[in-house]
């Protein structure tokens, strides 16, 4: 929140998962906000049966190779009851462009997950979207995106945090 300090942000929006809203509370605290917003499109990948689990466990639940298959490549290999990549990254655009158009008086924070913010960031970035696997996000890095006539400019705020 402190790194935050200086942004002119109008108002937080974050995933509905604990771990998010309870970072936008601290953040809102902290940066003295009166808004708060909790949107199911900012949600996690969505990869149902393994939600939860340490690498370690979701290799032992999907059994052997299945985990290392998809690190490789996760859109030629699917997880069981897996949102695609492509359905996630179309969640994500189509989430950023509605608070583009909505009525915000400033910057928004968006607080999300390493993957929902890496297939935005391959989007914004125009890679391929199985590049999502090469960003190293570590929990609590920001990232910000600046817009200005539609053309998206990424913005770095962490030196821990890199991709391709």
């Amino acid at each position: 929140a402190k790194l935050l300090k200086h942004e002119d942000i109008c108002c937080v929006q974050t995933s509905p998962i604990l771990r998010a809203i309870q970072t936008a509370k601290i953040i809102r605290k902290e940066l003295e906000l009166t808004l708060v917003h909790s949107l199911d499109g900012l949600t996690e990948h969505r990869l149902d049966v393994i939600n939860g689990l340490t690498p370690g466990q979701a290799a032992l639940k999907l059994g052997e190779g299945v985990m290392d298959r998809w690190w490789q490549d996760p859109l030629a290999h699917k997880l069981p009851t897996q949102e695609p990549l492509e359905d996630l990254q179309v969640r994500m655009r189509l989430v950023i462009e509605g608070l583009i158009r909505g009525s915000h008086k400033g910057p928004v924070l968006i607080i999300t997950h390493k993957y929902p913010l890496a297939s935005f960031l391959c989007y914004i970035l125009n890679l391929p979207l199985n590049m999502v696997r090469m960003f190293s996000i570590p929990s609590c890095s920001f990232y910000k995106v600046l817009i200005e006539c539609r053309d998206w400019r990424l913005v770095n705020f962490d030196k821990r945090a890199s991709y391709p």
